[in-house]
Formats: C-alpha cells, sequence, structure tokens
C-alpha cells in the first residue's frame, strides 16, 4: 500500500500515543514470520543451563525476538509436548539445547521433524536437515595441559565430572590425551580420574568425599596440576584450605573449565577455560534468522583464561 511519508509518520505517532501493539496471531494469518523462536532444554536448574538461557533471550530480544522456553528433563513426553506447542504457536525456529542430554540425541531427529529450522547448541546432535554450534572443548584441554607443562607442571590428571559420560566429557578426553602425545609424556586411562559418589556443593557430606579424592590425586597418583570442572575444582580449593598440607598452585594447580561465576568465589581465583556462552547463544539467533541463506555449523574455539590457581 502506497502511503506518504507524512501519514506514516502520522500513523506511528497515533499508535504510540494509544498504546498499539502488533497482535502476533493476526500477523501469522497474513503470512507473517511470528517472530518467535521456541527453546528446548535438559533442564535450567544449573548455573551453566541459566547462563545459557540467560544469554539467549538477550540476544533473541536485540533482535526483536520473543523466546518460548520448555524444560523436558530429559523425557521423551515432555519433548514431544514441547514441539508440539511451539509448532501450534507458529515458531520460526527452535534451539536445542544438547548439553548433558546426548543419550536422548537419538530420538531429537524424529521429534523435531516438525519444525524447519532448528539449530542445535553446545553438542552436534544427527538432525537432518539441522545446523549446530559447538565448542571445541577438546581444544580447551589441549591449551590446558600446553599451559600447564609450559608452568613446569610434571604429573597433570583429569577428574571427570559427576555429570557422567557424555559427548563433551568424551571430547575433553580426546584432548587430554592428544595433548600430552604432542608433549611426548606418557599418558593413559590411570590418569583420568572418576569420584566415588556425586561431588557437589549442596551434597551431604561433600568436605569428606573431597579430602579422599585429594588424597587420590595428591598421594596415589602424586600429581602436582588437577583439570576438573569449575565445581569440583573449587571444592578442591576448599579441601586443599582445610587439610592444610599443601598449597595451590605451589603444590597443586587447578584449572576448570566453564567458566562460570564460580570461579569467582574460589581462593585462589581458578583458571578455567570459558565456554563462550554468549558467542554460542548470538550465533544461534543469528542462524534463526538466516533468511534464503543457509545456515552453516559453527565450532567456536573456547578461551583460557589464566588466574592465580596455576
Amino acid at each position: 500500500i502506497r502511503v506518504r511519508p507524512e501519514k506514516i509518520q502520522e500513523i506511528r505517532r497515533l499508535a504510540e500515543e494509544m498504546g498499539y501493539r502488533p497482535n502476533l496471531a493476526a500477523r501469522q494469518l497474513a503470512g507473517k514470520d511470528s517472530g518467535i523462536i521456541g527453546v528446548i532444554t535438559d533442564q535450567m536448574l544449573t548455573l551453566t543451563h541459566t547462563r545459557m538461557m540467560a544469554w539467549l533471550q538477550f540476544h533473541a530480544t536485540q533482535k526483536g525476538l520473543h523466546v518460548l522456553v520448555a524444560q523436558t528433563d530429559n523425557n521423551r513426553e515432555d519433548l514431544v509436548r514441547a514441539v508440539d506447542g511451539f509448532v501450534s504457536r507458529g515458531v520460526d525456529g527452535l534451539v536445542y539445547n544438547a548439553y548433558l542430554n546426548d543419550a536422548h540425541w537419538g530420538e531429537a531427529e524424529e521429534v523435531l521433524a516438525p519444525v524447519a529450522n532448528v539449530v542445535s547448541v553446545f553438542g552436534r546432535p544427527p538432525i537432518a536437515g539441522g545446523v549446530f554450534v559447538d565448542v571445541d572443548v577438546a581444544d580447551g584441554v589441549r591449551s590446558v595441559v600446553a599451559h600447564l607443562a609450559e608452568r613446569g607442571r610434571k604429573k597433570i590428571v583429569m577428574v571427570k565430572s559427576t555429570d557422567g559420560e557424555n559427548a563433551w566429557s568424551r571430547e575433553r578426553t580426546r584432548g587430554f590425551f592428544e595433548a600430552h602425545e604432542k608433549l611426548g609424556r606418557p599418558c593413559g586411562d590411570g590418569d583420568i580420574i572418576w569420584p566415588e559418589g556425586d561431588i557437589d556443593w549442596h551434597v551431604e557430606g561433600v568436605n569428606e568425599a573431597v579430602a579422599k579424592l585429594l588424597a587420590d590425586i595428591v598421594h596415589v597418583h602424586q600429581a602436582d596440576a588437577v583439570i576438573t570442572d569449575d565445581t569440583i575444582a573449587g571444592l578442591l580449593a576448599s579441601g586443599v584450605a582445610r587439610a592444610g598440607e599443601i598449597s595451590v598452585p605451589a603444590d597443586l594447580a587447578l584449572v576448570g573449565y566453564r567458566n562460570d561465576a564460580t570461579v569467582h568465589f574460589t581462593y585462589p581465583p581458578l583458571t578455567t577455560f570459558d565456554i563462550m556462552v554468549s558467542e554460542v547463544m548470538h550465533a544461534a539467533v543469528d542462524m534463526l534468522g538466516a533468511g534464503d541463506v543457509p545456515a552453516k555449523s559453527r565450532i567456536i574455539v573456547p578461551d583460557l583464561i589464566v588466574r592465580e590457581s596455576t
């Protein structure tokens, strides 16, 4: 419809005075995009998940998009229900948070099929026609091992997080072995430590579990450096302080991964590699708005942040 510029300005002025807002349902009936993107995540209870959702919301808002979020708790029925709800609302695309739920990746392709535009983040599930934005955590670990070697550390071990085995866990292990091979250092499965039981801030008896893990690291493995997640690294720092036998970093260097807010409450401040949450979510939002240009998957290199724990 041809409208004079003066008339456009007058209409917009009146709309502002009246508090008018476009009706999304009416726009969709007219063949317009809904301006809504859906997000599926297994949970939103951890600090990492919360950070992911916050950055996604931020970048979507910058693009003028609305965000609908569904938490599935790794349950197929909840996943199906969420997708049905998103499709009924005419979402323009979907962000599938693959982090820590790769046991259900095999079901994701079938369930997400009704959504034409799917971007997976923090993982690479095999979804036909879908793209992903992932972080090269193997490269992150390689950079950590190189950093520790430069600081003169002779025996580096990796403590697995209590999230269990998943795609990122396997990639971190691969990076750990590759880094040692490049340095010409012997390294094997014996340098990977699986903690007994659940080690987390809120778990009853965590101090005893940390003391046992610390004794294993120092006395059994005779390690002078540990790579683990931010949570366990922080708990180990506290365990060292309680024991009073050794110190960080003089006797034991600690490195985490993720760069969650907890690293700022650890003493000494924790060296970690950042999984680049803001950049990943920014890329995902851009992919959903790619339009006629096919989006291409991206792998983002994490950033090693050196602090006093090494």
